[in-house]
This record gives structure tokens, C-alpha cells and sequence, in this order.
């Protein structure tokens, strides 16, 4: 019986624990790309209890610089403001904390939990150095839906214009103000970029942030543009497969209802199974009941 209750506490410490470092993925700030995470109380105790030991962690950590380059720039994509270091520390810190309690088990005699924890630290690294990934998948998902609106209102205002540096600058403005969710946030830091630096570094710097072949055509179109080369035609054929990209996204979204509508109907269907054997079995009780 201790046995049982030791397991039940390992267990339920463990899904706690699950629940406090996945909540911070899950939030609708991701979704809306706000992704600035909020402190919530989960954020609060993550902070407490991994930042200090990440912090100390992240000066032995050492990377290629090939490498570092390439998780700094997913780092950007995923608009978390931390180095690459400290980022695979918090993996490895989250992995720790849980691996803590294995002594516990093995003074408590109960070794078939080791392994369990085990599990779960594994889990809770894979999900730290996994969470930049999530995060631009998410972020993409949501560009992908908005991005024909995004591209065919800047090459409305483009078509036809002999483009300098401050008519870039007041277009992006103009959009600003009515810009869809997915580009707001990336387009207000491109307007920043471009009065703080210049046009094509803040152009430049749109483009790497987003990560989107369409998105870096039209970079470049507006690039050479403020130079003074005639894109018409290269913005003609972006509108045209923006078009195309409309009606791709319209059948993707037709073809994810009938998963949607069957995941509906699953507690429906678990309901009528439950409910056909609870009858099933209570005849068959009455039936056994008459014979004896």
C-alpha cells in the first residue's frame, strides 16, 4: 500500500509538473503571434526555479559558430529574446530538476520509479529545446493564412509608383494601421528598422524574421524599387500567385473540416458505446439473475 501511494505522488508530482512548463506553448499569445509570453503563474515559477540554474549553466555551454548562428536566427523567427546558450540550458536545467528526485526514490526503496522520472526529464528537455520550432511552426501557419491579403495591399500601393526610401516608410504606415494580427507586430518593428537605420536593412531584417519565400520576393522587389529598377512586372506575377495561394489555403481549410467534425463526434460516439454495454450488461445480470 506504501508502494501504491509513493507511485500515485511520483505520478501526479510528474503531470503537475508537465502542466506548469507546457502551459507557457499552449497560451492563445502564441496562436495571435503575440509572443511575448505573459507571467502567468506558471511563467513565475518557471523563472524561479530554472532561470538562476540556466543562468549558471549557460556559461559552460559551447557551440560551433556555425551553429550558433543558425539557432541565434531561429531564436529571431521565434522572437525569444534570450541568447542561444541560455536557451539549451533551460533544457538542460528542466531535465535536472526532475532527475533530483531520483535519490529520493532509491533511499525510499521504490526503484521501479527511477525510470519514470527519467521519462519526464527527458520530456521536459525535448520540450525547452524544442519550443523555438513550435513556436515559428505556429507563426507560420498563421502568416501562410494571412499573407496574400498582406502581399496584395502593399503591391496595390507599389504598382504604378516610382518607390524612394519615404514612400516605402509611409506605405508600410498606411498598412500598419490595418494590418492583420499575423503582421502587425513584424511590420510596426520594419517601420522602426527603416526610420532608425535604413530601407534595406530594415527590409532585410523583415524578411530573415519572417523566414517566407513570398515574403522575400517581395522584399526584394521593394528593395531594388527604392533603388530605382522597374519590378512591375515581378510585382505582377506576385499578385498573380497570391491568387493562387488564396485558393490553396481556401481548399486546406475545407480539407481540415471533416478531421475537425469527426474529433466532434468522437465523445459522442464513446458516449453511445458506454451507454449500448451498460445496457447490454445490465440484461444480461437480469437474465442471469432469473436463471439462479
Amino acid at each position: 500500500m506504501i508502494n501504491l501511494f509513493k507511485l500515485i505522488f511520483v505520478l501526479t508530482f510528474s503531470f503537475g509538473f508537465l502542466v506548469i512548463i507546457f502551459a507557457g506553448s499552449r497560451s492563445k499569445a502564441l496562436t495571435s503571434l503575440k509572443l511575448k509570453e505573459k507571467k502567468r503563474l506558471s511563467i513565475a515559477i518557471e523563472d524561479a526555479l530554472l532561470i538562476p540554474f540556466s543562468l549558471f549553466l549557460s556559461g559552460f555551454i559551447r557551440f560551433t559558430e556555425d551553429r550558433r548562428i543558425l539557432l541565434q536566427r531561429k531564436l529571431d523567427m521565434a522572437e525569444l529574446d534570450i541568447s542561444p546558450e541560455l536557451y539549451y540550458a533551460r533544457g538542460v536545467s528542466a531535465a535536472a530538476v526532475m532527475l533530483l528526485f531520483i535519490p529520493f526514490t532509491i533511499v525510499l526503496g521504490s526503484y521501479y520509479l527511477a525510470p519514470i522520472i527519467i521519462i519526464v526529464a527527458l520530456m521536459s528537455f525535448f520540450h525547452f529545446t524544442n519550443k523555438a520550432n513550435v513556436i515559428i511552426t505556429q507563426k507560420r501557419e498563421v502568416i501562410e493564412n494571412a499573407l496574400p491579403s498582406f502581399i496584395r495591399a502593399i503591391v496595390n500601393k507599389m504598382t504604378g509608383s516610382d518607390v524612394v526610401a519615404v514612400d516605402l516608410i509611409e506605405i508600410f504606415r498606411d498598412y500598419h494601421k490595418v494590418a492583420d494580427d499575423a503582421f502587425k507586430h513584424d511590420v510596426g518593428i520594419l517601420i522602426v528598422d527603416m526610420e532608425t537605420q535604413d530601407v534595406e536593412t530594415g527590409i532585410r531584417r523583415f524578411e530573415n524574421r519572417l523566414g517566407v519565400l513570398e515574403v522575400t520576393h517581395l522584399c526584394n522587389a521593394l528593395i531594388s524599387m527604392s533603388q530605382g529598377n522597374d519590378q512591375s512586372l515581378m510585382l505582377f506575377k506576385l499578385a498573380s500567385d497570391m491568387d493562387v495561394k488564396t485558393r490553396e489555403n481556401n481548399q486546406r481549410m475545407l480539407d481540415k473540416l471533416p478531421g475537425k467534425v469527426i474529433l466532434a463526434c468522437m465523445p459522442l460516439v464513446v458516449v453511445g458505446v458506454i451507454t449500448l454495454f451498460v445496457t447490454l450488461l445490465t440484461h444480461v445480470m437480469y437474465l442471469v439473475g432469473d436463471v439462479f
